[in-house]
């Protein structure tokens, strides 16, 4: 991947950046399009699903539909890419995790952990239960006032305005729950040793 004229000011690239199928800064968008992978097939947002797999492996599948059931926010948040030190603020419409955690019938202490698997087949990441249930994790379906477009991981996509962007998984569709970390596929890769934001960062966004 060649050095892009429209690339925006700030953006630095790490070693690795040969490994990812999509970097695309260009100014004109608000907020860039980073995949590690291909992306997976557009999908009406009607056609979304979240598959939950408990600990005992028990599956509980539920709808757009479903989910629209649910208490609706809309929030500020960050977000932040601090391997190509990128940031944005944006606005965003969803539901908080912790509800649709509890609504899919996963939220008790005895998860430890969890996985959030993207559509790509290929792209997972992780958050402990304190992070799933933080106030500020949210699944998200509208940015900036539009439904989620699908360079920008709709129909539905995690937001975790206080961990970097990586962890904002696009796509998702599944969900795992465990006793032990599974790890995240940024670290499996090597390409982060943590998922955590500088103090500076924390401090200028207040997360």
């Amino acid at each position: 991947m060649n050095e892009n004229p429209n690339d925006r000011q700030g953006i630095s690239y790490p070693k690795f950046r040969e490994q990812f199928s999509v970097l695309d800064f260009d100014e004109k968008r608000k907020v860039p399009v980073i995949s590690l992978f291909d992306m997976p097939e557009r999908i009406p947002k009607e056609q979304a699903t979240i598959t939950a797999t408990d600990l005992e492996g028990k599956i509980r599948i539920s709808t757009w539909k479903d989910l629209k059931t649910l208490p609706e926010i809309r929030v500020r948040s960050p977000l932040i890419c601090q391997i190509f030190n990128w940031a944005e603020v944006v606005d965003c419409e969803g539901w908080k995790l912790k509800t649709v955690l509890g609504y899919l019938g996963i939220s008790g202490e005895e998860n430890k952990h969890y996985s959030f698997h993207s559509r790509d087949g290929n792209y997972f990441e992780t958050l402990t239960q304190e992070e799933a249930i933080d106030e500020r994790a949210i699944l998200s379906y509208r940015m900036n006032g539009e439904y989620l477009s699908h360079e920008h991981g709709g129909p539905l996509r995690l937001i975790i305005p206080f961990l970097q962007g990586y962890k904002s998984v696009k796509w998702v569709d599944r969900i795992y729950c465990s006793h032990e970390d599974p790890k995240g596929i940024k670290i499996i890769l090597k390409q982060s040793k943590t998922a955590k934001l500088s103090d500076r960062l924390k401090a200028e966004y207040n997360v």
